[in-house]
């Protein structure tokens, strides 16, 4: 053997030495740490199933609200829509209301107008008429006042007063 081979088995020997050690080493700590680290892996895997459990729980139970809430919305829109066709026609009936008063109103007022109108119509006749007469009266009365001498006036009122005596024999002997 030579140093070469000497100095070579000695490095081979510290190496498997080393080997030795270390497996000897991390063996007796896997021997010794096995348990525990089991057992920390299955409450770990444990707590993760649980927190994976408790996410699904969660999600169904967002998953169930969500549909609610669409449902509820979708029954709100179907209400909205409700509220909105009967405000449309309740304001059509209202429209058509007021404008069914306003056409009787207005009828009314018309109606109202025409019977002022005639009857201002009436009373200017009348005032016309009046007036005529009045003017025809004094005419008449200016005339006879230029015709009537009294020796005219004295004759017509003996012709009247034998006219009434004519008048006043014939109801008493009849």
């Amino acid at each position: 053997m030579s140093v070469e081979e000497g100095h070579h088995d000695a490095n081979s020997m510290a190496f498997i030495a080393k080997v030795f050690n270390f497996i000897v080493l991390f063996g007796g700590l896997a021997y010794l740490l096995r348990k525990p680290i089991v057992q920390f892996l299955e409450s770990r895997a444990a707590g993760i199933k649980k927190t994976i459990h408790d996410a699904e729980e969660s999600h169904r139970g967002a998953v169930s609200d969500l549909e609610r809430t669409e449902k509820r919305l979708h029954e709100l829109s179907r209400e909205v829509d409700e509220l909105k066709q009967r405000s449309t026609e309740e304001g059509q009936k209202e429209k058509e209301r007021i404008l069914k008063k306003a056409r009787e109103e207005g009828q009314r007022m018309k109606q109202a107008v025409e019977q002022e109108i005639e009857m201002l119509s009436r009373a200017g006749v009348r005032a016309l008429k009046e007036y005529a007469i009045s003017l025809a009266a004094a005419e008449a009365a200016e005339r006879i006042q230029k015709r009537l001498t009294p020796e005219k006036h004295m004759l017509l009122i003996d012709d009247s007063i034998e006219r009434l005596e004519g008048l006043y024999e014939k109801a008493h002997s009849g």
